[in-house]
């Protein structure tokens, strides 16, 4: 009797294990399933609403607004530019994707007049070295008809150089110099061969956050100074450029405001 009493326990305490065991198996399960969704539908990053160009910090109404469009997924797919703070339209592009979801092509149009309506004013056209970009080619169509193109080399996924051409023929070029992974200075020059400075850029950063940039000329004058604030999610909100006594770009003073 006392031994067909202990098997039974024993049995009782083997089934409640059991039970036991399958429950944690099914939470377990259940909750993979929820972190594959999660991986599937991973928080919504912010995603530019608009930009607005000041001629001054102080300036209540935009000189130009630019209203960014996504498809349904996120990518950018149309940038209108509009008057001031109005609805007229000014100009507008649009982007088209390759299957690698790294923009193919971008058209922008400019409108004409009520009879021509909207006419091409450029349409540029990148090649890709898998996720890398390695050449831009903007095309400017009649009475103009020349190209723009840029070409982009790479140390691992860093930009080192970039080069402009015009029609073909060599313009630029910048060399980008990196310090904890982030560009700390470009120097820009007007020869292939690296030997004529034209201008350089120095960037300052609080961590990974560019807050200040400088512009200087080939004789150490600097001529423009860039500040960035940025919200508590790390999204750029403003950009203010100041001119110094050794303008040498106009217009240097502008202030860009970015909505989320």
């Amino acid at each position: 009797m006392i031994k067909i009493t202990i098997h039974l326990i024993i049995r009782i305490i083997i089934a409640i294990i059991f039970v036991i065991v399958c429950f944690l198996i099914f939470v377990g399960c259940e909750n993979k399933a929820l972190n594959i969704e999660n991986i599937e539908n991973p928080i919504k990053t912010d995603l530019l609403k608009n930009k607005l160009w000041y001629n001054s910090i102080n300036d209540i109404i935009p000189i130009r607004t630019s209203n960014y469009q996504y498809d349904k997924y996120k990518r950018l797919e149309r940038i209108n530019h509009y008057y001031k703070n109005t609805d007229s339209l000014l100009e507008y592009e649009s982007f088209y994707y390759n299957h690698n979801d790294n923009i193919e092509t971008r058209l922008g149009y400019s409108y004409a007049n009520d009879s021509i309506d909207w006419v091409l004013r450029d349409s540029t056209s990148y090649k890709y070295d898998g996720s890398k970009l390695i050449l831009e080619d903007t095309f400017y169509p009649s009475p103009n008809s020349y190209n723009v193109t840029y070409q982009y080399e790479y140390n691992n996924s860093k930009i080192t150089k970039k080069t402009r051409y015009d029609k073909q023929e060599f313009v630029w070029c910048t060399v980008y110099n990196y310090m904890n992974n982030v560009c700390i200075q470009e120097t820009c020059y007007a020869d292939y061969n690296l030997s004529v400075l034209w201008h350089y850029t120095i960037h300052y950063y609080d961590k990974d956050l560019l807050l200040k940039t400088e512009n200087y000329t080939s004789n150490n004058e600097m001529f423009q100074i860039i500040t960035y604030t940025y919200d508590n999610s790390g999204n750029i909100i403003t950009e203010e450029s100041k001119k110094t006594e050794f303008e040498v770009v106009k217009p240097v003073e502008y202030v860009y405001r970015y909505e989320y």
